[in-house]
C-alpha cells in the first residue's frame, strides 16, 4: 500500500515537472518548487541516484536564475549535501556542510536544533573520512546543543547517540558505543515506535557491537529484525537494504557458514548494483567481504578479481590512505602467500603497513600479522633465489 501511494505521488510530481519545464525558461526560478519536490520523492524511494542528480540541478537553478531565497537555498544544500555523503562522495559534501552551517548560525543563532542537525550530519561525514576526533568534537558539540532544547531535542539526539556509536566503536571503545547504542534505541522507541526505519539503522549497528562483544545470538537477532524492518517499509530492493545483507554476510562468514554467508552477500551485490553510483565506496565494501569468504574457501582467482575490484572502487571514491585500502592491500598479501608468491605478498604487505602507518589504523593484531608475513615473504624468496 505504501508502495503505492509514493508511486502515485511520483507520478503526480513527475507530470507537474513536466509541465513546469513546458511553460519556464531553463533556469527560472519557478522550475524549483516543483524540481525540489521530484527530487525528494526520488530519495524517499531509494532512486538516490536521479534524486541527486536533481538536486544538483536545484541548486545550479537557485545560482543562475539569482534567486534570494535564503529558506529555499538552506533546504537545497541540506538535501544535497545528505545525498552526496550517502553516495559516499564525502568531500563534496563536507564544503557544502560547512555553508549550510554558516548560514544557520547567522540566520537561527548557534545554539539551534538546526545549527546542532548540521553538526550531527559533519560530525557523521567525518568519522567516514577516518577523522574519528574531529566527528568526536562536532558530534558531542550538536549533542549539548540538543541537551539544551529538552524534549525538542530529542529526535536529533536520537541521531547524535546513533553516530556517536560509530565514532567510539572505531576506537574500540565498545562499552561507551554500545551505552550510545542502547539510548538511541531507547529514544527512537519513545518517539516512533519500534518499527520506524531509523530504528531499523540502530539495531544494525547494535548487532555489529554485539559481534565485536562475541555475543553472536544477540547480533544475529539484531541484524535480522533491521533486515525485517527495512523490507518491510522498503521492499527488497532499496540501497539501505546493502548494510544490512553485508553485515549479515560477514556475520555468517565469521561463524564458519560460508553458504549462507555467500548468499547474502550475492543479494547485497545485486541490490548494490541496482541501486547505487557504481563509483560508491560500498559497492567495493561489497566486493572486499566476498573476497574474504573466497579467500577462506581456497578460490583463489575469485578472491584476487574480487579484492581488486574493491581496491579500484575505494581508492577512486575515498584515496590511497585510508584503512580499508590497507586493509585490502594485506588481504592481497595474505592471498599471494598462500599462492606462494612471495615477492608480490611482500610488496603488498609493505604497502599494506605504509598506508595503516600513515592513517593510524595499524592495531597490534595487523602490525603482528604484517611482520610476520613480510618475515616469511623474504625468507622464502630467500631460498628462491638460493635455489
Amino acid at each position: 500500500m505504501k508502495d503505492k501511494r509514493i508511486q502515485e505521488k511520483i507520478a503526480l510530481a513527475e507530470s507537474q515537472w513536466r509541465r513546469a519545464q513546458r511553460r519556464y525558461a531553463e533556469n527560472d526560478r519557478r522550475l524549483l518548487e516543483p524540481l525540489q519536490r521530484l527530487a525528494e520523492l526520488y530519495h524517499q524511494e531509494g532512486r538516490r541516484r536521479q534524486a541527486l542528480d536533481l538536486f544538483r540541478r536545484c541548486l545550479e537553478i537557485y545560482q543562475l536564475s539569482d534567486c534570494r531565497d535564503e529558506d529555499r537555498l538552506d533546504t537545497i544544500l541540506e538535501s544535497l549535501a545528505v545525498s552526496l555523503s550517502m553516495d559516499g562522495q564525502y568531500h563534496e559534501a563536507i564544503p557544502l556542510f560547512q555553508s549550510l552551517l554558516e548560514m544557520r548560525r547567522r540566520r537561527q543563532g548557534a545554539e539551534s536544533l538546526e545549527t546542532a542537525r548540521v553538526l550531527c550530519h559533519l560530525g557523521t561525514v567525518h568519522n567516514s573520512t577516518n577523522r574519528s576526533q574531529e566527528a568526536e568534537i562536532l558530534l558531542n558539540q550538536s549533542l549539548d546543543i540538543a541537551l539544551k532544547h529538552g524534549q525538542r531535542g530529542e529526535r536529533l539526539l536520537s541521531m547524535v547517540y546513533a553516530n556517536l556509536t560509530g565514532v567510539y566503536r572505531e576506537r574500540r571503545d565498545l562499552a561507551q558505543a554500545l551505552e550510545c547504542s542502547q539510548r538511541a534505541i531507547e529514544l527512537e522507541e519513545r518517539l516512533g515506535g519500534k518499527d520506524t526505519i531509523k530504528q531499523a539503522g540502530r539495531y544494525n549497528n547494535q548487532g555489529r557491537l554485539y559481534l565485536d562483544l562475541g555475543d553472536r545470538a544477540r547480533a544475529e537477532a539484531c541484524y535480522l529484525r533491521s533486515l525485517e524492518i527495512r523490507i518491510k517499509h522498503y521492499g527488497h530492493f532499496h540501497p539501505d537494504l546493502v548494510h544490512n545483507l553485508v553485515n549479515l554476510g560477514e556475520f555468517y562468514y565469521s561463524g564458519g557458514d560460508f553458504d549462507r554467508a555467500e548468499r547474502y552477500l550475492y543479494q547485497a551485490t545485486t541490490v548494490a548494483e541496482r541501486t547505487l553510483n557504481p563509483e560508491d565506496p560500498l559497492n567495493g565494501f561489497v566486493q572486499y567481504h566476498l573476497g574474504n569468504l573466497y579467500l577462506a574457501r581456497g578460490f583463489y582467482e575469485m578472491a584476487e578479481g574480487h579484492y581488486h575490484r574493491a581496491l579500484q572502487i575505494v581508492e577512486k571514491a575515498m584515496g590511497t590512505y585510508f584503512p580499508e585500502v590497507g586493509m585490502l592491500h594485506l588481504r592481497l598479501a595474505q592471498l599471494y602467500q598462500r599462492q606462494g608468491l612471495w615477492e608480490m605478498s611482500l610488496e603488498e604487505a609493505r604497502t599494506a603497513a605504509a598506508i595503516l602507518e600513515k592513517v593510524d589504523s595499524l592495531d597490534a593484531p595487523e602490525k603482528k600479522e604484517i611482520e610476520e608475513l613480510i618475515s616469511r615473504a623474504r625468507q622464502e624468496s630467500r631460498n628462491s633465489s638460493e635455489n
